[in-house]
């Protein structure tokens, strides 16, 4: 069985970390960057994992909102959670999936609360 992997967000240092340890592993691993494919556009998405079938998708771009979460609206919160999980996944064939890993984290401006 091949042991392929694709790294969403590949520029990313966690993703080049990652990718470092698979491929010391023997791991075939596609980690496209942003310009490669924008997890934002099904189409991007679709064109760059094209001729690319990996037994692991692992979910690592990401989508930051500019302000703190006690200002954020609910489209603003709702476009976060589509884009760090949904988008990649949904234009994935899971049928050719074994693993999908999605590393997020809710990434807003920090601000100083006392009471946080």
């Amino acid at each position: 069985m091949d042991r392929k992997v694709l790294i969403t967000g590949g520029n990313g240092d966690i993703a080049q970390a990652i990718k470092r340890l698979l491929e010391a592993q023997g791991y075939i691993v596609y980690s496209p960057s942003h310009a490669e494919m924008d997890v934002t556009d099904l189409k991007s998405i679709e064109n760059a994992i094209s001729g690319f079938t990996p037994n692991i998708l692992i979910n690592n771009a990401g989508f930051v909102m500019p302000q703190s979460i006690r200002n954020a609206n609910l489209e603003c919160i709702r476009k976060h959670i589509d884009i760090n999980i949904g988008e990649t996944q949904t234009a994935y064939n899971p049928s050719s999936a074994q693993h999908f890993v999605a590393i997020t984290i809710a990434a807003f401006e920090a601000q100083y609360s006392p009471h946080v």
